[in-house]
């Protein structure tokens, strides 16, 4: 279950009927409160959905993505990757509220997506100065190989060491950040 990051307060609000019955029902399935399913629903859509509606989204099934990464050549997708981290990785942080460092992007870009978009599950760990970073899903190699690059494009400028292992569905990277210092005014 997920803790609240700050104080729970009371606040009543009129919910239609059946979404109460939805949230009850759900709850008893996953052996929680409704109180706690509304919460969390709410900080996702306060956390994620809402600040990329500035940019917008587009949700389709799994199927259907897996579908177009099959077809695609692994060398474009890797372009894809590429450029997308390029163009867009400092909105995207920029709107979840991250700065250009790399615990930052940790917190406000790898654990909220890790969380709450479908791309992976997210684990970091520490061991001295070398940092883990394991990207796991369940999409296939070549959506390896695109998280693989897309990441790399980022890590690279924020650590001095990246080493990557790609797999069927988990991507691993073993790295050293940059002192802090260093600071990258764009991405």
């Amino acid at each position: 279950m997920e803790q609240s990051k700050g104080k729970s307060r009371r606040k009543s609000y009129s919910i239609p009927e059946d979404l109460i019955e939805y949230f009850e029902r759900e709850s008893r399935t996953r052996d929680t409160t409704s109180s706690t399913l509304v919460s969390q629903s709410m900080r996702k859509t306060a956390i994620f959905d809402m600040p990329l509606l500035q940019i917008g989204t587009v949700t389709f099934p799994v199927p259907c993505f897996q579908a177009m990464m099959e077809r695609m050549k692994p060398e474009d997708l890797e372009e894809v990757a590429r450029e997308q981290a390029t163009r867009n990785f400092g909105v995207l942080l920029s709107l979840l509220g991250g700065r250009l460092d790399f615990f930052s992007i940790l917190d406000k870009y790898y654990e909220t997506f890790g969380k709450y978009s479908g791309w992976y599950a997210f684990k970091h760990d520490i061991s001295t100065k070398n940092h883990r970073l394991l990207f796991q899903h369940t999409k296939g190699i070549k959506w390896s190989r695109y998280l693989a690059e897309y990441n790399r494009v980022i890590l690279d400028r924020l650590c001095d060491r990246v080493d990557c292992h790609v797999d069927n569905n988990v991507v691993i990277f073993d790295l050293i950040p940059k002192t802090p210092a260093v600071v990258y005014n764009k991405f």
